[in-house]
């Protein structure tokens, strides 16, 4: 992302007081910043230049900006007609230089997240969201009619007219809606620039266009002054092209949020307890062609140690999307999660999570709990159980590791922290929800008979008797298990696992 000379003199004047510009070509753009070395093309940089140094025209200072902290190279600067902000604070050289840094790297990520969204056809909320979030100046988005389709915070799929709605806080209804109605913006309807709206409201807007037909308008609010302004309008230049290309993926406002969108404000609703639609997710799923026997797992990613905020989260959610085909990936209570799609077949199931899933997290420097494998979006609940007891259990038990599956870390987590109050279907063995309901929907009886084997010791003889069935019967059970739930019964591990979640399933219906 390319900054202009208005927009480096703005984000400069947030980080320090005195700051001073001059910018001979107000359309001057650069790329990422750079220190000053004479011998080296600088062009079409932001120039770091330090006290010594005096700075010259020539073939390697083309489109240049120089940021100086001292007079002499300010005013050699200026004098060589070259672009010019002046940092007169009392700050030290790698102070101002990881200021800059900064705020490139913020912005790069803002470009990556706004293209990442037109990829993948996310739709116009989370653009304008995007925007906010990086740059800190609310956009809403109307269509011709006025109508709004996106806003900070609105709901991009509710085309809600500006009159009496609330939706345009912090902007004024009122004078928003006299200005779309007057001569004035009849006249400007035709303009591709920024143009304000008459008068000191502190509004700027800039009309979208597929092809040679205006579609909309975009309208952000400046802070009330000169360069809050100024980088407002280089916001919503730098911000209509995003706009103008979803609009031609898309085909229109009316299909503002595709399935993939809708799908990620549904997984957030259900992972932050708001709603219990899971049949929506699956109906969504489908539409977005996603197969009946479609297995996922869920993941919580965890980066904290970068310290990078809600920001990197929603980047990094991003990047995610674009390598795990079918993958979605949101942030749910400050926490980032990814429904992972692991294919059909077993095989696809084993490769996704074996070597997908910590080829991706090496590449992103990430951990991540993985939760058990499953189908019906009603499993969600118990998946984002696991996922989190799975990390917070591997992360104590091997700390160097990638990522953590819950049936690897499942037995140590219940003997360490046991039920808590979750539900005992979410972190008990499989075997016993897979068997109870199974038994529910066949009107079968194999969660018994495995529980009065194991109370048996495992002899057979003994726990046909005691069902009063015959051992072949019995027998015949245990393969019908086998086949619905693989057992090792030779694993201590495993046969301890079995009997602690049966007791607890137990006591919870007791209870």
């Amino acid at each position: 992302m390319k900054l202009d000379g208005n927009a480096i003199h703005y984000l400069l004047a947030k980080d320090f007081d005195d700051v001073v510009c001059s910018l001979p070509e107000r359309g001057i753009r650069t790329d990422y910043p750079i220190l000053y070395d004479a011998a080296a093309d600088m062009s079409g940089h932001a120039v770091l230049v330090p006290d010594h140094e005096r700075p010259q025209a020539g073939p390697t200072m083309q489109n240049v900006m120089c940021v100086c902290m001292g007079d002499e190279p300010a005013r050699a600067a200026k004098e060589a007609g070259l672009a010019v902000a002046q940092v007169r604070d009392p700050v030290t050289f790698p102070q101002l230089y990881n200021s800059m840094l900064a705020n490139y790297v913020r912005n790069e990520r803002m470009d990556a997240r706004l293209r990442a969204y037109v990829d993948t056809y996310a739709g116009f909320q989370p653009l304008l969201e995007a925007c906010t979030d990086a740059m800190g100046f609310p956009c809403v988005l109307v269509d011709t009619a006025y109508r709004v389709v996106a806003s900070p915070g609105g709901n991009s799929a509710d085309a809600r007219t500006l009159v009496g709605s609330d939706v345009l806080d912090p902007f004024d209804q009122d004078v928003f809606d006299r200005f779309a109605g007057s001569e004035d913006y009849r006249t400007m309807r035709k303009s591709r620039r920024v143009f304000a709206v008459p008068g000191s409201y502190g509004l700027f807007m800039k009309n979208v266009f597929s092809k040679s037909e205006m579609i909309g308008t975009l309208v952000m609010r400046h802070d009330g002054d000169t360069l809050s302004a100024r980088f407002v309008r280089f916001l919503l230049g730098y911000l209509a092209p995003f706009v103008e290309e979803m609009y031609t993926n898309i085909g229109s406002f009316a299909r503002s949020q595709t399935e993939a969108a809708r799908i990620r404000e549904e997984l957030v609703g259900v992972l932050e307890g708001r709603t219990e639609d899971y049949a929506r997710i699956d109906e969504l799923l489908s539409a977005d062609g996603h197969e009946p026997d479609s297995r996922y797992a869920l993941l919580l990613v965890d980066r904290t140690f970068s310290q990078e905020g809600s920001e990197g989260l929603h980047y990094l959610a991003q990047r995610i999307d674009q390598t795990w085909t079918k993958s979605y990936s949101v942030v749910a209570g400050d926490r980032l999660y990814v429904l992972a799609y692991v294919g059909t077949k077993e095989d696809e199931h084993d490769h996704a999570l074996r070597t997908d899933l910590p080829e991706l997290l090496r590449d992103i420097m990430a951990k991540a709990g993985v939760s058990r494998i499953f189908s019906s979006m009603a499993d969600l609940p118990a998946a984002r159980t696991q996922a989190n007891a799975a990390l917070v259990q591997g992360t104590v038990d091997d700390p160097t590791r990638w990522y953590y599956h819950f049936d690897d870390y499942a037995l140590t987590f219940l003997m360490s922290h046991g039920i808590g109050g979750r539900d005992p279907a979410h972190v008990c063995h499989p075997a016993v929800s897979v068997l109870a309901r199974h038994d529910s929907e066949q009107g079968s009886d194999l969660l018994p008979t495995l529980k009065v084997f194991l109370e048996c010791r495992y002899n057979a003889s003994a726990a046909s008797e005691r069902l009063f069935v015959a051992r072949s019967t019995l027998l015949n059970r245990l393969e019908r298990i086998q086949d619905l739930v693989p057992l090792d019964l030779e694993s201590l591990d495993e046969r301890t696992y079995l009997a602690m979640s049966l007791n607890l399933m137990n006591h919870a219906q007791e209870g």
